[in-house]
């Protein structure tokens, strides 16, 4: 899988944010319902599923062993299946460093 790495959360947090909103509007044109505080609900079987966890983020920014800070590509996003829709996403996050997970990003746990 490929994540956007940047140098800081601050960064990171910040691309998530851009890349949640885009989903968001994405949401609401296929008739998703949005809660009081911005989180996407769900549906089941054409309903809305008030009564469900909201989703609040695209992924989580997390730090490598390097310092640097990661979130999941937007193209692993079912809108992606769309390529203007994901070329629109990615004009929005402007200029990113995208990079191939590698197993080396972590610290191994110990046995």
């Amino acid at each position: 899988m490929d994540y956007i790495v940047s140098e800081t959360q601050s960064d990171s947090s910040n691309l998530e944010r851009i890349i949640f909103s885009f989903g968001v509007q994405l949401a609401i044109q296929a008739g998703c319902d949005i809660d009081e505080n911005g989180g996407i609900l769900g549906k089941r079987q054409g309903v809305s599923a008030f009564q469900s966890q909201p989703t609040t983020f695209w992924d989580i920014p997390r730090q490598r062993a390097d310092g640097k800070w990661i979130v999941l590509h937007p193209k692993y996003h079912p809108s992606a299946s769309d390529s203007a829709q994901l070329s629109s996403l990615e004009s929005a996050l402007g200029e990113i460093t995208v990079e191939p997970f590698r197993g080396d990003w972590f610290p191994q746990e110990e046995d």
